[in-house]
């Protein structure tokens, strides 16, 4: 079953996905098939989409990720993503190189969400919403806030 999600800049599809990699989270492009490197992950009941097998970055980039409920007679659950400043700087040039083109997000190898970015994203955050449960949004939030990265002790 496929859930209708927006990740702030694009129309995205929510659904398990094929794994990848053991990444709490991790944003690779979306490319043709018979492009070299790429790995083929299966959509939906019958259809494929290739993503490159490097990412444009993973859970080394993001700050904080968090449960959000918009609206309060019928919430609409969302994970906000916060990157560092590393994460940051790489998602904006991401989102700038592959105007146009699809991203695909994954959370422990799982294919979570692709998106076409419509324009560069340069604030530093990345929203998934729609169509996700309470529970979806606690789960995902938590897997991902779980492998920040935490600072040193001085």
């Amino acid at each position: 079953m496929k859930l209708a999600t927006l990740l702030c800049f694009a129309f995205c599809v929510l659904m398990p996905g094929f794994v990848l990699a053991d990444s709490p989270l991790e944003i690779r492009l979306v490319v043709a098939p018979g492009t070299p490197g790429a790995v083929k992950m299966v959509w939906g009941e019958d259809e494929a989409i290739y993503c490159a097998k490097e990412s444009l970055l993973d859970h080394k980039s993001v700050a904080e990720a968090a449960v959000l409920s918009i609206g309060a007679k019928e919430p609409r659950w969302e994970v906000e993503v916060r990157f560092n400043e590393k994460g940051k700087a790489a998602f904006a040039k991401s989102t700038t190189d592959h105007n146009g083109e699809q991203l695909a997000v994954l959370s422990n190898g799982k294919l979570m969400v692709v998106a076409r970015v419509t324009s560069p994203i340069t604030g530093g955050t990345l929203r998934i919403s729609g169509n996700l449960t309470k529970e979806e949004a606690t789960d995902l939030a938590a897997t991902i806030q779980a492998a920040v990265p935490k600072p040193a002790n001085p």
